[in-house]
């Protein structure tokens, strides 16, 4: 797509004798936050260490409901999956030339071939005899170091002695060789990726739960013009190729019969950017026997926000992609300087058929609270917020319906249960959303039934579970299962954490004011406040933050706190992305409802993070000569106040914790088998369902492993106990095979 990264929509310009009303403005991401904040899953590259696949089979179906990437660190993986190989760049008959490496050596050879020379002495001449040709081998990729990837047929140097008339050498001609070849040999580290613990050798694009308009289930493959880590490929705005490419692990098709069918979804700009005519994208297969070829693609088109994923079904039967070795990629064609041109993939399936047999949850999951996303634990109130907001969208994939049972699960990290409700023995309608009989406390189970969540003295983490299943009518389970965690912490949020664009206004001294309702008294500690990094680099520019109460219009009055020194936007890490803002040299006391926000100095836009899944778009209020008018732009602005420090980080980012007190198990996604990580001394592991069910349970202590070979494939929450009281850390397990 060569087009300019601004986008500027501009809803309307009133003018007032020689007064211009600014322009508010949104514009697509230059960096992705939530990539670059899980950049742990990009490879570290050491040159001679290398990850190998075993083979998957088929059937195969991933729906993206969560990441099957591959870990890319060897000290993740047990000992035993790790081995030593030694690698030479090229071989003679079958051996290398050195016996030890590492080494670097030349080695002269003949293209012609070469010849040994004698005296003869019955006939006082010179007698030649041919040498035997040479098989060189050229082993190229260390990753594979017995597959050659080119060969010659050469001669071994030689030298022509010369004789005087007795048959004494009195001379030798040295022949110069044909060609030098430079021998490279290494000591290669590879780790072994069992089947079924990834999908994929690169991890190229994002996977993720919010840019897919209505998808087939509730996670998507984007792909756009940011790296593995959310940066961009180029920083040249006009800078455009091949951007993301998304290779699959090998599978072995040799037993799959004369034929399989290859199915997937795709979606073109998505809650994104929508791809122009020169943006394409394109899939590919390859197999050992046969290089990459093209078997779809399409160029850049708009939808509709309302459109739908469009399905595309792909029979292999050439015989030269049913063997061992076949993989598949995804790449697109795109600017290469920003997150744009968006493309959706999502539901890729490989099987004997292309019958799709799934129940699958579709919605994302939002907070339960309809007037917020979250409430700092100290201005929670059980009376007050009243969880009234759950909207489940779930899709029959089949071409038949499907009897389900459904659950609903509200459950603190320590396990307790606060809510539960059970639904059974209801029909979703084939190929369809949400069309079903008697079905309506699966698609809301506030309907019928009331709960409430228990206040606390820190913050707290509950989690939100729908399970909708039928186990013997559908061959797919790891969508059946939905989890929004529910967070009590240190702040207030309307957004959800993640920013599909940035918003912005062209006026100097422009302000920007969100609207917040504080239940009890607190002092305000700071403003966290999301600067989305885009084409122009707003860091030179600045800003100081103010705070006013609520007129009688509704809209921001009096100012409350206005800081002296202005700060500049930083783009880091943070959390969640978000850069934390003080306010100093006053105490800010707040309750009721009251304005935070920003006044820039310049003209040119701040970017701040605009969230396009949730639309408090009522409470944000922007100021320009002197007026405040409400923002025309649907989306939430990703500004929060924060108020007391949460005794733990709400994210589970634990930058200055010791990790090493924590619970750790990998790999996960696992198949077969999980190793814990643990601190010092004996715990009890306990492996529980997603409805609430203990199925594995035992004492451990640190580098054991535990056998889940024996669970279905899903998701699974880990809790590991002992003397001090139960360890943080990760607790949900992907069994995926």
């Amino acid at each position: 797509m060569r087009k300019r990264l601004l986008l500027c929509v501009c809803f309307f310009a009133i003018f007032f004798s020689e007064i211009s009303i600014a322009q508010e403005q949104i514009f697509p991401l230059n960096a992705n936050p939530e990539i670059f904040r899980t950049s742990t899953l990009q490879k570290i590259v050491y040159p001679n260490l290398f990850f190998w696949f075993e083979q998957r089979t088929v059937p195969f179906t991933d729906d993206f409901t969560y990441s099957r990437y591959a870990v890319y660190d060897s000290s993740f993986y047990p000992q035993a999956n790790k081995s030593d190989t030694a690698w030479v760049s090229f071989k003679v008959n079958g051996s290398a030339p050195l016996v030890v490496p590492p080494a670097d050596s030349i080695f002269g050879f003949m293209y012609a071939p070469s010849y040994t020379y004698s005296w003869n002495s019955a006939t006082s001449s010179v007698d030649s005899v041919q040498q035997t040709a040479l098989n060189v081998t050229f082993h190229a990729r260390k990753d594979l170091p017995s597959k050659t990837t080119s060969a010659l047929t050469l001669w071994s140097m030689y030298e022509r002695p010369v004789f005087d008339a007795a048959g004494n050498i009195i001379d030798t001609d040295t022949i110069p060789p044909d060609t030098i070849i430079q021998l490279n040999a290494a000591n290669i580290h590879f780790v072994k990726i069992p089947q079924g613990v990834c999908n994929w050798a690169s991890s190229h694009a994002h996977i993720n739960r919010n840019m897919g308009v209505n998808p087939p289930s509730y996670g998507v493959m984007t792909f756009d013009g940011l790296d593995s880590v959310g940066m961009p490929y180029n920083f040249i705005p006009a800078s455009y190729g091949i951007a993301d490419e998304q290779l699959s692990v090998p599978f072995d098709l040799s037993t799959a019969g004369d034929s399989v069918w290859f199915t997937f979804f795709w979606q073109a700009q998505g809650y994104g950017n929508s791809p122009e005519p020169e943006d394409s994208i394109q899939l590919e297969f390859q197999s050992a026997e046969k290089d990459w070829v093209r078997v779809w693609g399409k160029t850049g088109r708009t939808i509709d926000a309302d459109s739908a994923f469009i399905r595309e079904d792909i029979l292999i039967k050439d015989t030269l992609l049913l063997t061992e070795g076949f993989r598949f990629r995804f790449r697109n064609w795109s600017t290469l300087s920003g997150n744009v041109d968006h493309w959706n993939i999502d539901y890729i399936r490989m099987d004997a058929d292309s019958v799709i047999r799934d129940i699958a949850m579709q919605s994302q999951g939002l907070s339960i609270f309809s007037t917020i996303s979250q409430i700092p634990f100290n201005q929670y109130s059980a009376s007050v917020y009243t969880p009234d907001r759950i909207r489940n969208r779930v899709r029959n994939l089949s071409q038949s319906s499907i009897n389900v049972d459904y659950n609903f699960r509200v459950m603190d990290y320590a396990g307790t249960i606060f809510n539960t409700i059970n639904v059974g023995n209801v029909d979703f309608n084939s190929n369809s959303v949400n069309s079903c009989n008697n079905c309506n406390q699966i698609l809301n189970p506030l309907v019928g039934n009331s709960f409430s969540l228990p206040e606390t003295t820190r913050c707290a983490k509950f989690s939100i579970i729908h399970v909708v299943r039928n186990v013997s009518a559908e061959s797919n389970r790891s969508n059946d299962t939905l989890i929004y965690t529910q967070a009590f912490t240190d702040c207030y949020a309307y957004d959800d954490g993640s920013a599909e664009a940035a918003y912005g206004i062209t006026s100097p001294y422009a302000q920007m004011a969100v609207r917040f309702d504080a239940l009890r008294a607190d002092t305000i500690k700071a403003l966290r406040i999301y600067f989305n990094p885009v084409v122009e680099d707003a860091r030179p520019y600045q800003f100081t933050i103010v705070i006013w109460n609520e007129d009688g219009n509704g809209k921001p009055g009096t100012e409350l706190y206005r800081r002296s020194s202005t700060y500049n936007p930083s783009y880091g890490n943070g959390i969640n992305g978000f850069i934390d803002y003080p306010i100093d040299g006053a105490t800010v006391i707040l309750s009721g409802k009251f304005f935070i926000g920003l006044e820039q100095i310049s003209p040119l836009p701040l970017n701040v993070g605009l969230d396009r899944n949730t639309n408090f778009r009522t409470q944000q209020y922007y100021r320009s000569a002197g007026t405040w008018y409400q923002t025309q732009f649907d989306g939430t602005w990703m500004i929060r106040p924060v108020f007391e420090s949460c005794p733990f980080d709400v994210l589970d980012i634990k930058e200055t914790d010791n990790k090493e007190q924590h619970l750790r198990f990998f790999p996960n996604p696992a198949a077969s088998q999980v190793q814990f990580s643990l601190p010092s001394g004996d715990f009890n592991i306990e492996i529980f369902s997603v409805l609430g069910a203990k199925v594995l349970s035992g004492t451990f202590s640190d580098g054991k492993s535990i056998d889940i070979s024996s669970l279905p494939a899903g998701l699974y929450f880990v809790r590991a106990s002992g003397a001090q009281g139960v360890l943080p850390g990760s607790s949900r397990l992907v069994i995926a095979r």
